[in-house]
């Protein structure tokens, strides 16, 4: 086994923070510098990191952590009612407004499968807006809710669509099917685990919470690895199970009153292996896959990147915001525009499936791919400084 790779994506992750710190004034996401990072030590540069299946196989369960963790932090009650209500009806006209342009863009001649394309411009990077937020105190403000909303519709809703459309292992019907049945297990397991309350397992997770057993955040990875596997199995997007899997374990925290002092532990443990590893993986190994020489080989491919940062803009951010402000929440217009057309995790796994079903070509792409790394490099950051000054 050559661990070679392995061990250059993870000095990239190391590193990475490290940048962060050494540029105060600059304030640039880590999960940005992972990306850039892995460009510059990858294929395209220096051929220091090729994507193996060792690091592809850590990748993927990267992605994984990182829609389990959106998955935890999406709490129903905190969002229910006007946030998640107008962030779904943004989603379906910014939906539709994109497959407007993605029908265009085919008869223009852009060679890329509609749905694809509208896809790939309807979705927001929860996970990796969930840590720019808890950092800045917005979690619990208004901003931090109606993010939430718009995040997790998002996430959540793209996957099941991808599930739908774009799979093909089954037919149409059997995959309706199919994901009828993985959503009635996940109700069954959250109703399940609400309930049911072995009294040997309550006391082993909380004598373990600060020993080597850990019994919390192994039943976590069981809960993860078997809905990702059951996914795997109907044929449907990996990320689904990963995605239900932490809105499980978030039923079981709130159905069971966790004290705080075990729950910090508990997300400490859950952060430490997604954000101390995992998931920087995944980041690393999307610098190490993306085609430099793609995107810059013409005036066409930047100018794309560009004109879908715009698109973000206007077909995920805005119609969302409209319908927040018109729901009566009093929170900034723009913030939330740009937080709500944040994306990248979701554009990658789009993209990536485009361009092996030859739905996509190369060169767009990239410009997907970098389009939405300058959304995360960019809109967090923007929205921040807008909140700093309204203070």
């Amino acid at each position: 086994m050559n661990l070679t790779n392995l061990l250059v994506a993870a000095a990239v992750a190391v590193a990475a923070p490290l940048v962060a710190a050494a540029i105060p004034r600059i304030v640039v996401p880590v999960a940005v510098l992972e990306v850039l990072l892995g460009i510059v030590v990858g294929p395209q540069v220096l051929h220091l990191l090729a994507v193996d299946r060792l690091v592809s196989g850590f990748s993927q369960f990267g992605v994984a952590f990182l829609f389990f963790m959106a998955g935890l932090e999406v709490d129903l009650g905190r969002i229910k009612g006007p946030p998640l209500r107008a962030a779904g009806f943004g989603w379906l006209i910014g939906m539709a407004g994109a497959l407007l342009v993605g029908f265009g863009a085919a008869a223009a001649g852009l060679h890329t499968a509609p749905l694809y394309l509208a896809l790939a411009l309807s979705t927001t990077a929860l996970g990796a807006l969930l840590p720019v937020l808890q950092d800045a105190g917005h979690m619990d403000s208004a901003l931090g809710r109606v993010t939430m909303a718009c995040g997790a519709v998002g996430e959540f809703v793209p996957i099941v669509v991808i599930a739908l459309a774009l799979n093909t292992t089954h037919r149409r019907l059997t995959t309706v099917l199919l994901l009828n049945v993985f959503v009635l297990v996940v109700l069954a397991a959250i109703v399940l685990v609400r309930r049911w309350q072995p009294a040997l397992v309550i006391r082993v997770t909380r004598a373990t919470m600060a020993s080597s057993g850990q019994l919390a955040v192994r039943m976590s990875l069981l809960l993860l690895l078997a809905l990702v596997a059951l996914a795997n199995a109907f044929g449907l997007d990996v990320l689904l199970g990963a995605f239900a899997a932490g809105m499980i374990v978030s039923q079981v925290v709130g159905a069971h009153d966790v004290p705080d002092e075990h729950l910090e532990r508990l997300i400490g443990r859950y952060q430490g292996i997604g954000f101390g590893f995992a998931i920087p993986i995944f980041f690393v190994a999307t610098g190490a896959r993306f085609d430099l020489h793609a995107l810059f080989a013409g005036i066409g491919p930047p100018l794309l990147m560009l004109l879908f940062v715009g698109l973000f803009l206007v077909l995920r951010g805005l119609p969302s915001t409209i319908l927040v402000r018109r729901a009566g929440l009093d929170v900034p217009a723009v913030p939330v525009t740009l937080l709500c057309a944040t994306a990248l995790p979701l554009v990658v796994t789009i993209t990536d499936d485009g361009v092996a079903t030859h739905h996509m070509p190369v060169p767009v792409a990239s410009a997907l791919v970098g389009a939405a790394v300058l959304s995360v490099l960019v809109f967090p950051a923007s929205a921040l400084a807008l909140m700093e000054r309204r203070r």
